[in-house]
């Protein structure tokens, strides 16, 4: 039996044919979430080019693509606080039936765009890898690079105390040195308090930071995981003035650090590591996740936080018999000659 694709044109019907399966409960990830594509449209709205790619086999497995289309180019439609992106599956966790499925997905979309763009993909679990394998079934060139990282610590079955002690000693020593000297007030909250969230963003304009690209979604983000219970807003004030901040979400045992940032004039005495040991240890303590993800970019100070490091993917795909296909691919093949001049 041939596998029908159709395209969803908003969020709304989205809801109606997903159903429970892009639930909290249904799906692990927060970016897999139908939720998380309603704020994504409030803020980050696509238009006329959003194309919700679906396909199901009629006895239960389906698979969703979340792309933007417009004048022949397609991409992800996700924005710089989707950490992941990916195909959102439900029904089956066959990785060759998952292939099947978004390979259907895949020729059908030949008929749409030369050109595909997907970013940032998970490498973990095999991600990009079936990705690639059902865009090359399917008679795409893909072109694939590692172009950020993910930075995770596995904590099953670990404390705090277990944690703590397996990060390096200079961190370990800077944060009790500062802490005798900075004498800060620190609280982390689980429920979305407005005048809370004032210090979050009066600490955020005061940091390092470069404006926030859309404060209203992470307002909306900070809370929606207040209603359902996964917000931790931890706020460390130093003689009452709010000098640190950072912003987790706790579900499926997964730890997320969204953002964090810290009042610029404050950094003398670490204000924001002494916050982020104090995070550590509520999160540990008391949520106990089997991992904390310290989400996208490879900053140094990461390494001493986390174990290891997952590199993200940018994938491009290209249909080798349309213009832009073709015009990728003599880009595609440009990058690597100066890559390797370089």
């Amino acid at each position: 039996m041939a596998l029908l694709v159709n395209y969803l044109r908003s969020v709304e019907a989205l809801r109606v044919e997903a159903g429970h399966h892009l639930s909290r409960d249904a799906q692990i990830s927060l970016f897999d979430r139908a939720d998380w594509f309603q704020m994504l449209d409030r803020h980050f709205p696509a238009g006329e080019a959003l194309r919700i790619a679906h396909v199901s086999d009629g006895k239960g497995a389906h698979c969703w693509l979340p792309l933007m289309i417009d004048k022949g180019k397609g991409a992800a439609w996700a924005c710089w606080y989707s950490l992941k992106f990916q195909p959102i599956w439900a029904g089956t966790e066959d990785t060759g039936h998952r292939v099947t499925l978004l390979a259907a997905i895949a020729r059908d979309l030949k008929r749409h765009c030369g050109t595909l763009s997907l970013y940032p993909v998970p490498t973990e679990r095999g991600i990009a890898d079936l990705i690639g394998t059902a865009f090359r079934l399917s008679g795409w060139i893909i072109d694939r690079a590692d172009s950020a990282a993910n930075w995770v610590a596995d904590t099953k079955g670990l404390g705090f105390d277990a944690y703590w002690s397996a990060r390096p000693s200079r961190l370990r020593n800077t944060v009790q040195r500062r802490a005798k000297q900075a004498m800060l007030d620190i609280h982390i909250h689980h429920k979305f308090q407005h005048d809370i969230w004032h210090y979050y963003e009066m600490i955020y304009a005061k940091s390092w930071k470069p404006t926030e690209g859309a404060p209203g979604f992470v307002r909306d983000m900070a809370r929606a995981a207040g209603r359902d219970g996964s917000l931790r807003l931890g706020i460390a004030y130093h003689q009452q003035e709010a000098v640190a901040c950072q912003l987790w979400t706790v579900d499926h045992q997964i730890a997320i650090i969204h953002k964090l940032s810290y009042a610029h004039h404050a950094r003398a005495y670490s204000p924001g590591t002494l916050l982020s040991q104090a995070m550590f240890r509520h999160v540990l303590d008391q949520d106990q996740p089997h991992r904390i993800d310290f989400g996208t970019g490879d900053d140094a100070y990461k390494a001493d936080w986390m174990d290891r490091k997952l590199p993200l993917a940018r994938m491009t795909m290209a249909h080798p018999l349309r213009i832009s296909g073709v015009l990728a691919l003599a880009e595609t093949a440009l990058r690597r000659v100066a890559r390797r001049v370089r």
